[in-house]
């Protein structure tokens, strides 16, 4: 063994002194800080309705009529609230955004220095982790979303975590990595839903990992009946601490669930978060799998572009021909393949019907297409090993132009105007409903003058953004005070009534299907009477 190398099977492993990491990071940093700032002056931050609700979800635990650890609610998962909570408590960071996008950012950084050590640690040259790390640093759908208060860019960080840390304990064997990857597991679990099934798949790569290391040198060391019998023994006790800690996140939000609704599965089937609030019975993919691969195999197109998912698909077969024959190499690939259980996973949830998600050439337009965007994580690090298969000279040649290439697969996507996941809530807000908030929203804050309000946010989270202070919002997620607010406004102190009418009346307008509230007198109607704002009658 060197200062410099040492060797594991049949690859030369990387040494544990690197500081290329850093120049990597600096890079990262600096391009996550040009594009927020270019998204700041396209006015694209706030572009998703969804990065709106993140900010409203972390403001109101510090900020609302019933502040508190319950408003965390219980359809998207706390995590991200709860890092945003140190910045929405400032106004300009809450209404610009940045209060979201300032954790974004770190994570957009800590991610793509995972991915350069991922790809470090898989092939032991730095180049080919450099490379990794350009191409998913340089994606600017990922640029993008990093800049948004968005939940994707912590998830890719956690993701990378988790994988890392798997792949450095299949390398060295150390439980200190081990218990780094049930923290990230944790962690990841806690962001968003699409970890889970990694995490399972992450469940099974250590159990193939634990069931194949030091069994020869336990039977060489303690004979075959002995040797076996201890090596099954680690295997089972891997598993059980990866599987009990490493669902922790999971088991603790089935607990909160259950104790804050009654429901340990109320994130999938409670009053908002039931599939059928954002899927009607004509979702193409519904039933045609077909469908449903053609769906997903363009949302990743669309957000890496033709050119990388062709490199990607190109280094991962040559991945699996050179890894796979070579056991202590194969330690290392698994967590990485691992990721890839999100394409069933996504297949599955469309030909379900579990969410939905639009692509241009299935369905004419965008909606979800970031789903397609985690994939990058994977692509990025086969396009790495790649590289790394060239000799020195010509593998780095090769990386040069794989870097050149994703820089100028971004500049043509800027120019072309065709980012996708900014399409995506760009188009959308251009619908009548969401320009009939604005409207609403205009006039509300114009004419608001203090009082409580009364308004259900979900679908109307734009106008709540804009215009209503959460101090003085009560609404859906108000303890104890919702359900009698809406029964009668005026004996609790509502002064101001904000309802959605239409094909998709909120409880509010349910509540008085007519429009008219005892007490109340209407002041602002949208010509379509779909949003109307009511104020308490003076003397009532």
């Amino acid at each position: 063994m060197t200062t410099t190398a040492r060797f594991n099977g049949h690859r030369r492993l990387p040494s544990p002194k690197d500081g290329t990491w850093k120049l990597v990071a600096f890079a990262a940093a600096f391009l996550s800080i040009v594009a927020c700032i270019i998204t700041f002056r396209a006015h694209a931050v706030l572009t998703y309705n969804d990065a709106i609700s993140h900010l409203q979800i972390a403001r109101r635990t510090i900020d609302s009529t019933s502040p508190g650890a319950a408003q965390l609610g219980g359809v998207w998962l706390p995590l991200p609230h709860v890092l945003m909570i140190p910045f929405v408590w400032n106004d300009t960071l809450y209404y610009n955004g940045f209060a979201g996008s300032i954790v974004s950012m770190i994570a957009n950084v800590i991610a793509v220095v995972l991915i350069y050590k991922i790809t470090y640690r898989l092939t032991g040259k730095k180049f080919a982790g450099v490379v990794a790390a350009a191409v998913f640093g340089l994606n600017v759908n990922v640029l993008y979303m990093g800049s948004t208060p968005m939940t994707e860019s912590l998830l890719f960080a956690l993701i990378a975590a988790m994988v890392y840390c798997v792949q450095r304990w299949a390398d060295t064997r150390r439980h200190g990595y081990l218990l780094s990857a049930v923290v990230s597991s944790i962690l990841a679990t806690l962001t968003r839903y699409e970890s889970w099934p990694i995490l399972a798949a992450l469940v099974i790569t250590v159990v193939l990992i634990a069931a194949t290391q030091n069994k020869a040198l336990l039977i060489e060391r303690y004979g075959t009946g002995k040797g076996k019998r201890l090596h099954r023994r680690r295997t089972v006790d891997r598993f059980i601490f990866f599987v009990l800690l490493g669902s922790g996140g999971i088991l603790l939000w089935l607990t909160w669930n259950q104790i804050i609704f009654g429901n340990a599965l109320n994130f999938q089937g409670g009053d908002y978060a039931k599939p059928s609030l954002w899927l009607t019975s004509n979702e193409p993919a519904i039933g045609h799998l077909d469908v449903a691969i053609k769906t997903y195999w363009f949302a990743m197109v669309d957000n890496l572009s033709w050119p990388i998912m062709l490199l990607a698909i190109l280094g991962l077969i040559v991945l699996l021909v050179k890894e796979f024959p070579r056991r202590h190499n194969s330690f290392r690939s698994l967590p990485i393949l691992s990721v890839l259980i999100i394409v069933p996973f996504f297949i599955a949830s469309l030909y379900t019907g579990q969410r939905p998600l639009h692509v241009l050439q299935t369905t004419g337009d965008y909606y979800n297409v970031r789903f397609g965007l985690i994939m990058v994580i994977p692509a990025a690090i086969f396009i790495g090993y790649l590289c790394s298969v060239f000799p020195k000279r010509s593998g780095t040649v090769v990386g040069v132009i794989v870097t050149t290439l994703s820089l100028a697969v971004g500049i043509f996507t800027l120019q072309q105007g065709t980012v996708a996941t900014y399409q995506d809530p760009h188009i959308s807000g251009k619908q009548h409903i969401n320009v009939i908030q604005d409207e609403t929203a205009r006039f509300f804050k114009e004419h608001y003058n203090g009082g409580r309000v009364l308004v259900e946010t979900f679908g109307s989270e734009r106008l709540v953004f804009k215009a209503v202070p959460p101090s003085k919002m009560v609404y859906e997620g108000s303890y104890q005070q919702w359900e009698p607010s809406l029964n009668d406004p005026a004996h609790n102190k509502i002064q101001w009534i904000i309802m959605r009418c239409g094909s998709g009346p909120d409880k509010v307008c349910k509540t008085y299907k007519d429009g008219t509230v005892p007490g109340y007198k209407q002041i602002f109607r949208t010509k379509d009477g779909v949003y109307r704002v009511l104020e308490l009658t003076k003397g009532v």
